[in-house]
């Protein structure tokens, strides 16, 4: 059997950040970006297990409040109600991003999951809130692959 090409992986990279991004496109209207009323995982289920979603309180503290069972998997185990400075300074420091800038944003890097795998991933992270001028989630997709995976 041959293997998967890399470009086929890289293909359902885009395709989950994609469709996560037209979702909430469509959720947003014509404002700046939806509200944490208007997520409802069923209307994404195909791709709820690659999706996360991190909450901002007043205190501008993050903290995961949802985690897929991919983005669970890919962390090295469940970091729900984690602040999302655990586990890199970096990968926290693009969600503080577009709370900051209220826009979209999509990434490729890596970091060392919590079973010390490096890890390397796309994301998109996306500004979610009440009103125009907060935001108060950042819901975001992800696919990755682990330096101990076979091509």
């Amino acid at each position: 059997m041959p293997k998967k090409s890399k470009k086929k992986s890289n293909n359902q990279e885009r395709r989950v950040t994609d469709q996560l991004l037209k979702h909430w496109k469509k959720l947003k209207g014509k404002r700046p970006y939806p509200s944490l009323a208007d997520i409802h995982p069923a209307d994404i289920k195909d791709i709820w297990a690659d999706c996360f979603m991190v909450e901002i309180d007043d205190n501008h503290r993050h903290h995961y409040t949802y985690l897929g069972e991919n983005i669970c998997d890919m962390l090295g185990g469940d970091l729900t109600g984690t602040s999302v400075l655990y586990l890199s300074d970096n990968l926290a420091s693009k969600y503080f991003g577009v709370v900051e800038k209220k826009k979209p944003l999509v990434d490729e890097s890596e970091f060392i999951n919590l079973k010390n795998n490096e890890v390397k991933y796309r994301q998109i992270l996306l500004p979610v809130g009440p009103d125009k001028k907060t935001v108060d989630h950042v819901l975001g997709a992800m696919r990755y692959k682990q330096d101990d995976e076979e091509d």
